[in-house]
């Protein structure tokens, strides 16, 4: 684990945003969009859900489950969006075996007081 929090080093793939988090088409990602749609992030400006992700990531990063590919933290905490409505938002990330960095995995609605 880094440090600090300020020492992550993190990676969001714009498709996991684009093509997945904020596509109300995609399969598994579109009740996903509801919420983050209702937050005012939207896929023509998916860059203002990553700058939010990745700040969530530095102020709340926790160490979770190791995998066989493997380290996976968490990021669970409120994103205020950019219309102004607020929502409680748990990320995951891991930090593959040969990788420094992060990787963005998922995130969904969740409540940072409870497990889910």
């Amino acid at each position: 684990m880094p440090s600090s929090p300020d020492s992550i080093l993190a990676f969001v793939s714009p498709f996991k945003l684009k093509g997945y988090l904020l596509s109300s088409n995609h399969p598994v990602g579109s009740h996903k969009s509801v919420f983050f749609r209702a937050l005012g992030y939207s896929a023509e400006a998916p860059q203002l859900l990553e700058k939010d992700l990745l700040a969530l990531l530095h102020r709340t990063c926790q160490p979770a489950e190791v995998t066989r590919f493997g380290q996976k933290f968490t990021s669970t905490g409120t994103l205020s969006g950019p219309n102004g409505r607020s929502g409680c938002v748990r990320a995951i990330w891991i930090r593959l075996h040969h990788e420094a960095a992060l990787r963005f995995v998922t995130a969904f609605p969740g409540d940072p007081d409870h497990d889910l």
